[in-house]
């Protein structure tokens, strides 16, 4: 099992999406994902997984509140090398911005 850690940075004035690669292959089974504390009130709103031709095989518009860890079971996703990750907020994160940690549990 493989744990990598993402970590995106939404500074201050921040309301675009972010994304990161994920340098894993395998099958995504789980995902952690760490939302801090953020100044203003916002939310995670989507979560993109894209291949590395850029196509989306995973899309989830949950949304999942700020100050708490979150757990996302029952998945089968299968990743390769430099697939990404993109995160979108529903607006600015307020002064000092945060990070969102993000672990997918891929075998």
């Amino acid at each position: 099992m493989v744990n990598p850690k993402l970590s995106f940075i939404f500074p201050n004035g921040a309301s675009a999406d972010i994304t990161e690669k994920v340098f894993s292959d395998g099958e995504i089974f789980a995902i952690v994902m760490t939302v801090p504390n953020f100044t203003n009130a916002v939310t995670i709103t989507a979560i993109t997984i894209k291949d590395a031709d850029g196509d989306t095989y995973y899309s989830n518009t949950t949304g999942w509140a700020e100050n708490a860890t979150h757990l996302i079971t029952g998945l089968e996703l299968p990743v390769a090398l430099n697939a990404t990750v993109t995160l979108s907020i529903s607006g600015d994160p307020g002064a000092g911005g945060g990070t969102v940690t993000f672990k997918p549990y891929i075998r």
